[in-house]
C-alpha cells in the first residue's frame, strides 16, 4: 500500500501513519508464516531425498542377509536421530516466528533487546494456536518495567459536533419564524428579548 494512494483518499497524515504501521505488522506476520512453511517444506524434501538415497543403496547392495539387517538397523537409527533433529529445528523456527509475531503485536521498538530481556529458556512450550505459553504475561511485565522498549499506542479521540442547548421553556426562536407571515406583537417582543440576551 502506497502513501500517495492514502493521501489521494483525503486521509490525514496521522491516520495514514497508523494504517501503514498496521499494514506493516500484517505483512511481517505473513512473512513469518511463509518462512515457517518454506522451512518445513525444505526439511521434508531433504528428508525424502535422504530416504530415497538409502533405499537405492539397499536395493543395489549385494551380500548376506545379516549385513543387510545391520545396514537397515543403522539406517533406522540414523533416521530416528535425523527426525528428532528436524523436529527440534522446526520447533525452533516456530518459536522464533511466534516470538516475532508477539513482539510485533506488542509494538516492540527493538526486538533483539526485548528478546534478551524476556529470557526464554530451552524448554519453551507452544500452545495449540502457535503462541508461546506464558509469553503474553512476560511481555506485559516487561512493558511495566521497561516501557521505553515499546512504542506507545496513542488512542484517538473522536470529536462529535456541538449540540444546541435545550429549550427549557419551549421558547420560539424568532429566526425560525416563517418570513411569509406578517410579524405579530409576540414576534416583535421575542426578537427584542433575543437581542437583549445576546448583549
Amino acid at each position: 500500500m502506497k502513501t500517495q494512494f492514502l493521501k489521494d483518499l483525503g486521509l490525514e497524515k496521522e491516520v495514514i501513519d497508523k494504517i501503514l504501521a498496521e499494514n506493516g505488522r500484517d505483512i511481517e506476520t505473513e512473512k513469518v508464516k511463509t518462512t515457517d512453511l518454506q522451512t518445513q517444506l525444505d526439511t521434508a524434501n531433504k528428508t525424502i531425498k535422504e530416504r530415497n538415497k538409502q533405499l537405492e543403496t539397499l536395493k543395489n547392495s549385494t551380500g548376506n542377509i545379516e549385513e543387510l539387517k545391520k545396514q537397515i538397523e543403522t539406517l533406522q537409527n540414523d533416521n530416528k536421530v535425523a527426525d528428532e533433529e528436524h523436529a527440534k529445528e522446526i520447533k525452533k523456527i516456530k518459536v522464533e516466528n511466534a516470538l516475532n509475531n508477539a513482539l510485533n503485536a506488542a509494538n516492540a521498538k527493538n526486538s533483539k533487546a526485548v528478546k534478551a530481556l524476556l529470557e526464554l529458556g530451552e524448554d519453551v512450550e507452544l500452545e495449540e494456536d502457535g503462541k508461546i505459553k506464558g509469553l503474553d504475561e512476560k511481555i506485559k511485565a516487561l512493558k511495566k518495567s521497561d516501557g521505553y522498549l515499546f512504542e506507545e499506542v496513542k488512542k484517538t479521540t473522536t470529536i462529535t459536533g456541538a449540540h444546541p442547548a435545550s429549550n427549557p421553556n419551549n421558547q420560539v426562536n424568532p429566526l425560525d419564524r416563517d418570513p411569509n407571515k406578517p410579524k405579530t406583537y409576540e414576534d416583535f417582543v421575542a426578537e427584542l428579548e433575543a437581542q437583549n440576551n445576546q448583549e
